[in-house]
């Protein structure tokens, strides 16, 4: 192809293009992960990579739409469980409380919020599980919580937290013996 050919097609392709940020980067937010990858053996370098480019991309939808917008980007994508991971990498840990106990409990955005849940106890640890005001929130959304991963810090916590209702975690609990640690 020609330059002038090729010039065009760029200008036609950057007024198709998506001018959100949230749809923009709707594609990194799947299930099928491998589909992303770029030709290489290193499965776990290409997974970091991944998820460095999700966070990326939560930074900008926050940047220009707030935790709102980057709520609804998660309600429009395959894994919303991702974009929940990225946003407890990379968001603001202030409004923490209020946004966990607007999207726990039973019926609400479960894969979203257990992804951030995820996301912030890896990057901030379980001292952010701590000062969280957790004993103040109503049993569904303590049990929601504490679907965290199955190691004995979890079980501790759930006990702890729920008393003499901790039987309402184990009935919900998924164990994943591959976490438990």
């Amino acid at each position: 192809m020609d330059a002038a050919t090729v010039s065009k097609l760029e200008e036609v392709a950057g007024k198709l293009a998506p001018q959100s940020r949230q749809l923009k980067y709707r594609h990194l937010f799947t299930s099928r992960d491998f589909a992303l990858f770029e030709a290489t053996d290193d499965y776990e370098a290409q997974r970091k990579k991944l998820e460095i480019r999700r966070e990326e991309a939560v930074r900008e939808i926050l940047s220009e739409s707030g935790v709102e917008g980057v709520i609804e980007s998660a309600r429009s994508v395959g894994a919303p469980v991702k974009v929940g991971a990225a946003l407890g990498v990379v968001g603001d840990s202030a409004p923490d409380h209020a946004m966990l106990t607007a999207f726990l409990g039973p019926d609400k955005s479960q894969h979203f919020v257990a992804g951030f849940i995820r996301g912030r106890l890896d990057s901030k640890g379980w001292e952010w599980v701590d000062a969280l005001p957790i004993h103040l929130w109503d049993n569904p959304a303590k049990v929601s919580f504490t679907k965290l991963p199955s190691r004995r810090q979890t079980w501790d916590r759930a006990a702890r937290l729920l008393g003499e209702n901790v039987g309402l975690f184990w009935k919900e609990v998924y164990a994943n013996a591959y976490q438990v640690h």
